[in-house]
């Protein structure tokens, strides 16, 4: 069952007892976190701001309670508003509680000053528009869907479909197994060196497929069980989701994330009545997938063989602060521009551009890339290792002293719109393949605080873009289509 849209301005629209105490709590604990963080905070030069953080979090919960319940349904909103909670509440206490903002380096004190402010900014920013374009943008989203969804067909494996998964595996086999299977590991994850995690086109062939199969599998069942009701129609299904969040290759975290809640969105529309059975498969594993991935990647400590480096406060406070595009990481971004913004030219806007579409990255197309974009990515200019730029360093290089901020307030702006329509056509998407994509989609935008534009950029050219060839293909050769059955109450 899927909710119409009546239903789901009951459900989001309307001020509940739940929304009023989960508001109160929230206020509470930001007053408190406040005080903790302003009688606490570290002995830095730019810091005596540090306490606005968690002051604007209670300002917004005070002003903005009303946009709590519009995550239900969706995805996209849930990232955002748990990395809302970790930026403002969590990573300021912990940088607090250890007294530093964690490593080695120290930057400037204007670049301290920069960061929170740009924090602030960006908080108030993300809680305004999403309170003054959600429910027109659901509005308008519910009447586009309600128009098209009496024609619309399961999602399930046609001719094309096969032809899609032989030809993957044929240039998975050509290209040669061994060097895709020296990255992958599966739930319990070992070390992997990093010249075994190199990205080739069979690991966009295997990502797309595990994701691609999940659609098509889960469209079988979702048939059965439309016509005939089942706790053994999820159970197959379930081991495809399985697989797509256990398998991983190389050192890549986040796509589990990806693949965990996207299979959650389509499972949920398929066996709407099988919830349980749904969460404690896919949950766990993407659970333990994502711990012993950061056990390894940030602490030296290998789940499967128990060797313990030691995991101090600190080391924990920097790992959670390098994924959050915390005040540091804009602090470093502003000291970076202030030695390498005279470099950023108009030739490193297009290679942000370029080296963000993953299918140029084929042998086939390297050389002329290489040919058109000689200069350096922002990216590149604002970082000095593998850290994330946050998109307020980002938006620093393109726009300098003058604009950076404004370019920086203008581009949420615009992504938080983008989160809201892919998050309100996503709740209410019954098609598998287009509700899968949206929810990839709609949680990549709601990563914009761990994001930069060239990550975002991306992850859209990613999964999402050849998955939505795949489904293209298995959709248009096709003998025939049976089409989904709908609810009375749509």
């Amino acid at each position: 069952m899927i909710l119409g849209s009546k239903c789901y301005n009951h459900i989001m629209f309307k001020e509940t007892s739940i929304t009023i105490m989960l508001s109160t709590i929230l206020t509470f604990v930001g007053i408190v976190t406040t005080v903790y963080v302003w009688r606490n905070t570290p002995n830095v030069d730019g810091s005596e701001l540090f306490f606005t953080l968690p002051l604007s979090f209670t300002a917004c919960c005070f002003f903005f309670k009303n946009i709590f319940p519009y995550h239900r349904g969706g995805f996209g909103l849930k990232v955002i508003y748990f990395i809302i909670i970790i930026r403002y509440l969590i990573i300021p206490i912990l940088t607090c509680y250890v007294g530093s903002f964690s490593g080695l380096a120290l930057y400037s004190a204007e670049a301290y000053r920069y960061g929170i402010i740009m924090q602030v900014i960006e908080l108030f920013v993300t809680c305004i528009t999403i309170n003054l374009f959600f429910k027109k943008t659901f509005h308008r989203c519910s009447v586009n869907y309600e128009k098209h969804a009496k024609s619309m067909f399961y999602d399930d494996l046609s001719l094309g479909g096969i032809f899609v998964i032989l030809f993957s595996i044929y240039v998975i086999y050509s290209r040669g197994l061994d060097s895709m299977l020296q990255s992958m590991r599966f739930l319990i994850l070992t070390s992997v060196l990093e010249e075994e995690a190199i990205y080739g086109y069979d690991i966009w062939l295997a990502h797309t497929g595990m994701a691609f199969l999940v659609i098509v599998v889960t469209g079988i069942f979702q048939k059965r069980e439309d016509y005939k009701p089942s706790i053994t129609n999820v159970i197959i299904p379930l081991v495809f989701a399985f697989f797509s969040c256990a398998l991983s290759f190389g050192n890549t975290r986040i796509i589990t994330v990806y693949f965990a809640l996207s299979a959650l969105s389509v499972f949920f529309v398929a066996f709407p009545h099988r919830k349980t059975v749904v969460l404690s498969t896919i949950i766990p594993t993407f659970a333990i997938v994502l711990a012993s991935f950061t056990m390894i990647k940030q602490f030296d400590y290998d789940v499967s063989s128990g060797i313990d480096a030691g995991v101090k406060d600190d080391d924990i406070v920097a790992t959670v602060s390098a994924y959050v595009s915390t005040t540091k990481n804009i602090a470093k971004a502003y000291d970076m521009y202030e030695l390498h913004g005279d470099e950023m030219g108009l030739g490193s806007f297009f290679a942000d551009v370029i080296g963000g579409i993953h299918i140029l990255q084929l042998p086939q197309f390297q050389s002329i890339v290489r040919s058109i974009v000689s200069r350096p990515t922002s990216i590149a200019l604002a970082s000095t290792g593998t850290e994330v730029v946050p998109m307020a360093g980002q938006t620093l290089f393109y726009g300098g002293w003058a604009f950076g901020w404004l370019i920086d307030i203008f581009i949420y702006v615009i992504l938080i719109r983008l989160l809201i329509l892919t998050d309100c056509y996503s709740k209410l998407e019954r098609r598998l393949g287009y509700r899968y994509i949206l929810t990839w989609v709609s949680v990549a935008f709601g990563m914009i605080m761990t994001y930069n534009l060239s990550i975002i950029w991306s992850t859209l050219n990613y999964v999402p873009f050849f998955l939505l060839g795949a489904l293209y293909v298995n959709r248009k050769i096709k003998i025939r289509g049976t089409r989904v059955k709908m609810d009375s109450n749509e």
